[in-house]
Formats: structure tokens, sequence, C-alpha cells
């Protein structure tokens, strides 16, 4: 999506629906609208604090802005509605699936826990949705 001050890069299919997109007004808004340039810092806070990976904020000049992280996983929980949300893969670390399929590697990426993901191994936020 090209933007005034700044362009985002969105793999929707990579959603796990944790919500930091949806603050100020929400990024795809601040994006094609913003002119200040205290957006364009709030828009890349945004795409750097999806864990999913889905945004990524990339300069006029093409670069992608990534936060650094360091190399680990951990669980997220999910803080509307208080469930265990996705594992959070960080740092760059490869997945591959049971039958040896490699992913390509990103720096953040979400992969499902609940088992009933339709982007599996990716997360698409099923979870919210549990009983």
């Amino acid at each position: 999506m090209q933007g005034k001050l700044i362009d985002l890069m969105d793999a929707e299919e990579l959603c796990s629906v944790a919500r930091f997109c949806d603050t100020k007004s929400g990024t795809w808004n601040l994006v094609s609208t913003a002119e200040n340039p205290d957006a364009k810092d709030i828009i890349i806070h945004q795409c750097k604090f999806c864990p999913s990976g889905r945004l990524t904020a990339v300069t006029k000049e093409g670069e992608r802005i990534e936060p650094y992280l360091p190399k680990e996983i951990s669980l997220l929980q999910d803080p509307v509605t208080s469930k265990i949300g996705p594992l959070w893969i960080k740092g760059g670390i490869e997945v591959e699936d049971a039958s040896g399929k490699c992913y390509p590697v990103r720096n953040r990426v979400t992969l499902c826990c609940c088992g009933r993901s339709e982007n599996k191994p990716f997360c698409d936020a099923t979870h919210v949705d549990d009983e």
C-alpha cells in the first residue's frame, strides 16, 4: 500500500489478530492519509509490534523497517479474550512442517496452537472463537 510518508507491506494471510494495528485510527488509514511526520512514527511502531509480521513499514526508498528480535519462541496470550494464542516465532527462525516443507524465513511469525487454523502452520486467529 502506497502512503504519503511511508509505504506498507501487508501479508494478510499471516494475521493472528493481535490488534496492534487497530490503535490511532488503524494502520491502513494512517498510511493512506497521514501527512504529519509524527504519524510516520506511529505507523512504524504499530508495524514493529505486529507479532505475526503481517504488517511491515517500508521507506519511500524501499527499505523494510523491521524490529531487532532475538531468536526465541514464546506463547502469546490474547489480551481481549484472555485466551492462549499462537506461538510467536522471532528472530528469523526457520519454520519447517512435518512433511519437511520449509517456509520463507521471516523476522517474526505466529504459528497455530489450537490446530484449527485454515492457514497452518500459521495462526489465522481461529483461537479467538474458541469456547
